[in-house]
């Protein structure tokens, strides 16, 4: 018997599917541990600059403990525990999974696993192309270095994150692909209870329009304002926003003074009331200086949208073929991002089938994938001898 303990700072919608498809696997009991109930009970989301409760359940089909409620989030060494080894050795662990390696916990944890020779897995948001302030850098491979030692196995999610880990001196005997994953389940269900025509009417799209689609946080990072920039060149087209943040209020300038009613901005959108957007549009565009992966890539590749990425986003080496499955532009290159979004416009039929390809691309990207590496890599994590790590 596999018994896990699970640490994350606090329920998460992406992660919540995969702690109730490892909680039904034979010969495996998961405890996920919390720091924060932030997501479930509401409040404001700095990201997101609004008050926000998820909408859909995270805390049903799997054990959960909440080790504390109110943790800062937003300051990564308060969120401590420094009685991991009390926890662990009263739960009687023998594997432990960390989603990072920022989190003080994170590290009180893995000295405590080490000392009990209980066997801990990372599956980190690695990646390879992130980059990191010149200064920072020799101790950040300190850090990593010092880190990464205490670790037995390495759940990666893609090329960007494999590459990381061989930098870091990571070998490939101690690495599990561990694909990222939606909830694949939940957006099949809004699939077939949104059609196309029926979200073109509610937002007011007509058949023949064609729609651009961004979502997430309208912040520097996700580059909103690249977006607008594109659209202001490509009078055909027509985009919808869905999201909130620092710079609302001025995507909502650009769209009133230079795009009127082309572009929809709909504010944030909750989980259970995506599949009316992404249904309504033709490709989904995410600008972004720096993602480490971009899951709005595998839910619109779900509703058969081709993607348009720049090459700061992670998953771009996994999912984004060119010409196949979407297109991949410079970072913060508008011509280029307007060269994009004219080869899909121009080419209805086109879109059409790159559409296609991309559903058929992310079909394997599922929570039960997810588990499947996860449950590999703790197998693998077992079966070493404590001197094994490299």
């Amino acid at each position: 018997m596999i018994r896990l303990a699970v640490f994350a700072t606090h329920p998460i919608q992406y992660f919540v599917p995969l702690w109730r498809e490892l909680s039904r696997r034979p010969g495996l009991e998961v405890t996920v541990f919390y720091f924060s109930d932030h997501s479930v009970r509401g409040g404001l989301d700095r990201g997101f600059q609004m008050k926000l409760a998820w909408d859909v359940p995270l805390l049903t089909g799997y054990r959960h403990v909440f080790i504390s409620r109110n943790a800062d989030l937003s300051k990564p060494g308060s969120v401590d525990l420094p009685d991991a080894r009390r926890i662990l050795i009263e739960g009687n662990f023998n594997a432990v999974l960390l989603l990072g390696y920022t989190h003080a916990f994170e590290r009180e944890v893995a000295r405590a696993s080490r000392s009990l020779d209980i066997k801990i897995v990372l599956r980190g948001d690695f990646s390879s192309h992130l980059r990191t302030a010149w200064w920072k850098l020799p101790l950040k491979r300190i850090y990593l270095k010092w880190f990464y030692e205490l670790v037995d196995v390495f759940g990666y999610a893609g090329e960007s994150g494999r590459r990381h880990l061989a930098e870091n001196g990571v070998s490939e005997s101690r690495m599990v692909y561990i694909p990222w994953a939606v909830d694949t389940t939940l957006f099949e269900a809004q699939k077939r209870r949104f059609s196309r025509s029926r979200a073109r009417r509610r937002l007011g799209y007509r058949e023949k329009d064609v729609v651009a689609l961004f979502c997430g946080k309208l912040d520097h990072v996700k580059q909103p304002l690249l977006f607008l920039d594109a659209l202001a060149r490509l009078p055909e087209v027509k985009g919808l926003i869905v999201g909130s943040g620092p710079l609302m209020a001025t995507c909502a300038q650009r769209v009133s003074t230079g795009l009127g009613d082309r572009v929809l901005l709909r504010g944030f959108v909750n989980q259970s009331e995506l599949g009316l957007h992404y249904r309504a549009s033709d490709f989904l565009v995410l600008p972004s200086i720096s993602e480490t992966w971009g899951l709005v890539v595998n839910e619109a590749m779900q509703f058969g949208l081709p993607a348009i990425v720049s090459d700061g986003v992670g998953c771009r080496l996994d999912l984004v073929k060119p010409g196949r499955t979407g297109y991949v532009f410079p970072v913060g290159n508008a011509d280029a991002l307007v060269k994009a979004i004219g080869l899909l416009v121009r080419d209805r039929p086109g879109m059409r089938q790159m559409g296609r390809a991309a559903a058929s691309w992310i079909r394997p990207f599922t929570v039960s994938a997810t588990a499947d590496g996860l449950v590999k890599a703790l197998d693998m994590a077992l079966s070493r001898s404590p001197d094994a790590r490299d």
